[in-house]
């Protein structure tokens, strides 16, 4: 799990601690770690000189082996029921940019970055799933 991950889940568990009433009752749903992730950004201070290279790295690989899995399953007759796994996705990949830019990082050259990259997981992925296809059944399909 990456820093950030475990940085939100601490934040969650802290907040949920002083939560009470209804607010407990849904603490395990994505809405209240989502909420909680959120809170936990605000409240940073922004760093300028001091930036965690390797948990932004990290954080990024992350985000985009998640992008290039739900790219490769996200076709034809299963693509809506990928669509609610798409917006939790792309939700926790806004709560990432909110981080960068508490570094001083670019937001808009990182959406720019990582519409390329799934551009190139959109261009690769029916090659990737006709080689899975024909490692499953032994033909390749003409």
């Amino acid at each position: 799990m990456s820093k950030f991950g475990d940085f939100i889940k601490s934040i969650g568990r802290n907040v949920d601690e002083y939560a009470y009433g209804i607010e407990r009752k849904k603490k395990s749903g994505f809405e209240w770690r989502a909420a909680g992730g959120l809170n936990a950004i605000n409240q940073m201070e922004e760093l300028y000189i001091y930036k965690p290279w390797g948990a932004i790295f990290h954080t990024l690989g992350v985000q985009f082996a998640r992008f290039a899995v739900l790219t490769l399953i996200s076709f034809d007759l299963i693509f809506w029921f990928c669509v609610p796994v798409w917006a939790m996705i792309l939700y926790e990949y806004f709560l990432v940019l909110k981080w960068f830019e508490k570094f001083n990082i670019s937001i808009l050259k990182m959406l720019i970055f990582t519409i390329f990259v799934e551009v190139i997981f959109l261009f690769v992925s029916p090659f990737i799933r006709t080689f899975i296809w024909f490692l499953i059944s032994g033909v390749w399909p003409a």
